[in-house]
């Protein structure tokens, strides 16, 4: 355990991670896609000479555009957690013998925790877009209220080296209404320290602490957000990535181009008016500077400083010695300047190709309508890559979920550990004690307009039946959602039907004589025969139908055979 002198030294300056700061900085890019704050460092910075009221405009008018996209991306992943095969996984407290009305271990966890009710929607509704936005965070699992963690962003991470952490948090102080001091956690597996800094700075000007509670742990309680590691730093500490990184610069470029595209809208979309004045700038009496400096209020032009919402204003040129008749006012003495508004919808046309772009980076370009319809550009829905992509977040949430239920059960079993005390919990029925989460194989997360451009994109390439069978599948899925009979009706079609493809090409193979004339009568009446079952269809199994079709099929045949109806009803 880090001492109180190693932990004066360390927050007054005395030890530097690099890790640290690098995920810090990391956070604060990534936050501007989450939280819709003004990107002073990325718009201002890269607009150096721009006027003042453009700087102005851009702060008052800005629009978050790539939030809605990052929402997006999270309410997707989100859908882990409907997966019917995601699955929490609990002991049965009666059979290892922790019989107790005073802890429930499910209900706990499933009811107990504040804001969120449960552990699983804590780690879906705050710990996911926590893991996107600030990788480098730590969530704390307090000794005193271990269903209320605390979150430390990366930016109040002050120290972690060798399972030790130091974790800073501002707080409200009690002395004085408006001010705050900080809190210091000073974290190891075997003893949380809680240190509070003290008003003002030593005369060495270095923060002076003072240890407020010290508590016994059985376990690291500091659990770190982040998973995947980009790079390790000196000291050979991992520095973490974000799933997202691989966006970072076209999100930005796409915030760049719809600021840009409000100001040239600005600029460009409305005639300017322009007129005669009748006054000089009141300032510099029309001269445009005084003294020798240019004068500020006009900018040297001797007029009124233009921007965008006014008028362009112009003076009429007095005589003088060597021009004794001035010009004359023009007729009408005003009028409207016409401006090129073509770019500004290259503008907005280029913001849609950059999301689209940072949504390829993930495979999921599907869930941006723009993209889609791009000839050459848009990339089909690939199913294995996105099942990658899902399975590896929730083998994240899994992961993160069995680890702070696991310190937070720490705390809430440690009276049970007590040999001397009853009920007593040994180390096995301790560890079987543990929830487990069941994470799904595959995951059906593509949008009814992608399954919609699969399947006529399979029609009209002629894929292979059994590809466009499935195409039919995820399009029936999306339009009627889980409704059994639709999802049964289809599974039975595509293994009954002897011919799967569309009329017209069953037609040309029977009449080609490419299949009986059975096969045809069974394949082409297929739809007829299992809709007559109706909801009787849900209590067959496939055998029974497959056998009642065959039979209908059979008498099908047998009358156009006897020539007693035509071949189509």
């Amino acid at each position: 355990m880090l001492s109180q002198e190693e932990v004066q030294s360390i927050i007054s300056g005395g030890a530097f991670l690099p890790s640290l700061k690098i995920m810090a900085e990391k956070a604060e890019v990534r936050s501007v896609h989450f939280t819709g704050k003004y990107p002073a460092a990325l718009l201002d910075a890269n607009r150096p000479n721009e006027q003042a009221w453009q700087k102005e405009w851009r702060r008052e008018n800005y629009k978050p555009v790539t939030v809605a996209l990052m929402h997006k991306l999270i309410a997707l992943f989100q859908k882990i957690g409907q997966n019917k095969d995601w699955r929490i996984n609990f002991a049965n407290q009666e059979e290892i013998g922790l019989l107790t009305s005073e802890l429930d271990i499910r209900e706990t966890l499933t009811t107990g925790m504040p804001f969120f009710g449960s552990l699983e929607n804590y780690v879906f509704d705050y710990l996911l877009e926590m893991w996107m936005k600030d990788c480098g965070a730590v969530v704390l699992i307090s000794p005193t209220d271990p269903m209320k963690p605390i979150t430390f962003e990366s930016s109040e991470v002050v120290y972690r080296y060798d399972s030790k952490y130091i974790l800073k948090k501002k707080v409200p102080t009690l002395a004085e209404t408006g001010k705050y001091g900080c809190l210091y956690y000073v974290v190891s597996p075997e003893q949380i320290d809680v240190y509070y800094e003290l008003d003002g700075k030593s005369r060495n000007d270095k923060v002076e602490i003072r240890l407020r509670a010290s508590y016994a742990t059985t376990q690291l309680l500091a659990i770190e957000v982040g998973n995947m590691i980009s790079a390790f730093d000196e000291y050979d500490l991992p520095i973490y990535r974000s799933l997202i990184d691989p966006l970072i610069s076209d999100l930005n470029e796409a915030v760049e181009r719809k600021s840009d595209s409000g100001v040239n809208w600005v600029l460009h979309a409305h005639p300017k008016e322009w007129q005669i004045a009748t006054h000089e700038c009141g300032a510099c009496n029309g001269k445009g500077k005084i003294g020798k400096e240019i004068c500020k209020t006009c900018g040297g032009t001797g007029y009124v400083t233009q921007t965008p919402f006014n008028v362009i204003t112009y003076g009429m040129p007095k005589a003088t010695v060597d021009v004794t008749t001035p010009t004359n006012m023009p007729i009408p003495p005003g009028g409207y300047i016409e401006r090129p508004i073509e770019t500004i919808d290259k503008f907005d046309q280029a913001v849609e190709q950059l999301q689209f772009n940072a949504l390829a980076t993930l495979n999921l370009e599907y869930l941006v309508k723009t993209g889609m319809n791009q000839s050459g550009k848009a990339k089909e829905y690939d199913r294995q890559d996105v099942n990658a992509l899902f399975y590896n977040v929730a083998w994240y949430l899994h992961v993160k979920y069995e680890q702070i239920a696991q310190a937070m059960l720490s705390i809430l079993l440690l009276p049970y550990r007590d040999p001397a005390l009853l009920p007593y919990i040994d180390d096995n029925s301790y560890a079987a004690l543990m929830p487990t989460v069941t994470i799904p194989e595959t995951y059906d997360v593509i949008t009814t307009e992608a399954a919609s451009e699969a399947y006529s994109k399979a029609l009209e390439k002629e894929y292979d039946p059994i590809i466009t069978s499935q195409y039919v599948r995820d399009l029936a899925g999306k339009l009627y959602g889980e409704n059994e009979q639709v999802g049964k009706f289809l599974d039975l079609k595509f293994k009954i039907d002897p011919l799967k493809y569309n009329p017209a090409v069953k037609a040309t193979i029977y009449n080609n004589r490419g299949c009986t004339h059975y096969d045809f009568v069974l394949s082409i009446n297929l739809d007829k025969y299992l809709t007559e079952l109706g909801d009787d269809i849900n209590s067959m199994d496939d055998d029974e139908v497959k056998a009642i079709v065959e039979e209908k099929a059979k008498a099908a045949l047998a009358e156009i055979n006897a020539a007693q109806i035509q071949l189509f009803e």
